[in-house]
Order: C-alpha cells, then structure tokens, then sequence
C-alpha cells in the first residue's frame, strides 16, 4: 500500500531537513524501494525529497532536488537486511546531505543551495510518478525543518512516536 499526504507548506522542506524512518524489507531485488517521496512531476527530476530502502544498486538512498534539474544524494553502504528491522534518516543542513542507518553516519554528500518545493504530495511507501514501490513495512516515520544531529536521531530511534514528548 501507498499512503499520499496532500502537499502543506510544512511539507516544504528548504534550508534544513531531517527524514526518519524504521523499515522492514520484505523484497530488495534491484528495483527502486520508495520508503518518502515529495513529488514534483512538471521537472525534470519531478522530486523534492526522497529515502529509499535501495535505488537500482541494492544499497539505501536518500536524495534532494536543489533545482529542477540538479540532484544529490547520499548512498549507503550496504544492503539492508531482509525481514529485519532497520532505521533509515537522512539529514540536510544546506551544506551537506547525509544518510544514516541505525543511527550510524555512512554517507555524507556536499550541496549547497535550498531543497525545491512545489505543490505534490508526499508519498509513503511508493510514489506515483514512477511507481516504486517499497515491499515489506514501513513505521514510525518522522519529518523535520531542521537538520538533526546524530545524537539526535539515535534518540529518536530509541523514542516511539506514541510516546508524548513532555519537555
């Protein structure tokens, strides 16, 4: 299944940005496994922002649009491991995208500039524009304007969504 979330300014995500998710992968066979997808169709790279459980080489992915036409990303090392639980994050803070897994940093790409924005929606667990589908479960996902720190994501990690924030 997809979840789509109708486009919301908060959902623009420019100078600073924190994607987290916990995945589960059911089937990793070469195809592109959508876990968040900010869609933008009229450009050419026709995303925002995405996390992938793997993108076409069988290793997690997370990637920004700071125009229409320019992509970065930040590839992990590794395949994730099958029918085993895994926390994915990707963090931008306007100089650098990085991509943890398990709270560990292991990738760190240079960019410059704000992430694009436009009026799509966001997506869970696939995307309509090219239909990338994640198989297996996908929880516990959590979207900020700000760039975490790796502190900051390993707390999360080990704090359920479900458990109200007193502070």
């Amino acid at each position: 299944d997809q979840v789509t979330v109708a486009d919301a300014d908060t959902l623009d995500l420019t100078s600073k940005a924190t994607i987290s998710a916990w995945v589960k992968p059911d089937v990793l066979n070469g195809a592109w496994r959508t876990v968040v997808f900010k869609e933008d169709p009229p450009t050419t790279l026709r995303l925002n922002y995405a996390l992938y459980a793997q993108e076409g080489q069988p290793v997690p992915v997370a990637e920004i649009a700071t125009s229409p036409t320019s992509l970065a990303n930040a590839r992990g090392l590794a395949q994730l491991p099958l029918g085993a639980w895994t926390h994915l994050a990707m963090s931008y803070d306007g100089a650098n995208l990085r991509l943890y897994v398990d709270g560990t940093l292991v990738r760190t790409t240079p960019r410059n500039g704000a992430i694009s924005v436009s009026a799509g929606p966001l997506r869970i667990g696939g995307n309509s524009i090219w239909g990338e589908r994640f198989d297996g479960l996908i929880d516990e996902i959590r979207i900020y304007d700000e760039a975490l720190s790796q502190a900051d994501i390993q707390a999360d990690m080990s704090t359920s969504v479900a458990t109200p924030d007193t502070t």
